[in-house]
């Protein structure tokens, strides 16, 4: 009777384990859209950045494997409120966001939010809201800008674009007179659309945002998210966030 007691414990034991492991190696579809150095697609069709980096990181500690997608941004929140997907990729904190979505403990990228101009108009931007009452400005559907910019938005002339390369378009055209962005984008949007000599990045940044990945409520992944939040936080003691956004050359700061 002990032997059989004995097998059985360790029958129910080995079982036990082997739950875990499947467990541990499951599959997590994360939903992202396209931003530069973050997300994006590479040359080989697949995608790469700071986020793909970092996952791959998780992975070989937790077991779990990802299954990156970029779509639109408006897609992407679809899926993961409607509990599709099993995390978003780099969305900012709000409160409206935190609704449908649990944030992870640690975020993973900085932007500074900034106001772009066109380099021949006078715009004199020393961080008051009043300055841009009179103001088209244009932003970018579904992004938070801050929560200064929350308080002053029912003030402000503001229209929406979903493309942020159709915003600076606006902005050359002189259909608008200011487009809120980020300086992570402008920069790297600026450059590409050989816009240099024409916009410019007003000083000071009107909000400084976290990026995090965050996980959908309706999927109740809570393993899920207590192993990456482990993982996240161990590779940031180790300093390793922050050399891979050096990597994609971007500054990371923890304390920030």
């Amino acid at each position: 009777m002990g032997i059989f007691k004995y097998f059985l414990g360790l029958h129910i034991l080995l079982i036990g384990s082997v739950c875990a492991d499947l467990q541990a190696q499951e599959r997590y579809l994360f939903v992202g859209t396209t931003f530069p150095s973050i997300l994006e697609t590479g040359a080989d069709q697949k995608p790469k950045g700071v986020a793909v980096d970092l996952l791959e990181q998780i992975s070989e500690r937790t077991g779990d494997q990802f299954d990156i997608r970029i779509l639109p941004w408006s897609r992407a929140l679809e899926l993961v409120k409607r509990g599709e997907a099993s995390g978003l990729i780099g969305p900012y904190y709000s409160e409206e966001r935190a609704e449908f979505l649990d944030f992870a403990n640690d975020p993973f990228y900085i932007d500074r939010m900034v106001f772009i101009s066109r380099r021949s108009d006078d715009v004199d931007w020393q961080g008051d809201y009043d300055f841009f009452k009179s103001s088209h400005i244009l932003i970018i559907k579904n992004w938070f800008y801050g929560p200064d910019f929350e308080k002053a938005r029912p003030h402000l002339k503001l229209y929406e674009t979903i493309t942020t390369e159709g915003a600076l378009t606006m902005l050359m055209r002189e259909r608008v007179d200011i487009v809120a962005f980020n300086e992570r984008n402008a920069k790297h949007l600026i450059k590409a659309l050989d816009m240099t000599t024409a916009l410019k990045i007003n000083e000071p940044p009107m909000a400084i945002n976290r990026g995090f990945f965050g996980f959908s409520k309706k999927r109740k992944e809570f393993g899920l998210q207590n192993r990456m939040n482990k993982a996240l936080r161990e590779l940031q003691e180790l300093g390793k966030i922050e050399r891979i956004n050096a990597r994609y050359g971007l500054t990371y700061r923890a304390e920030w």
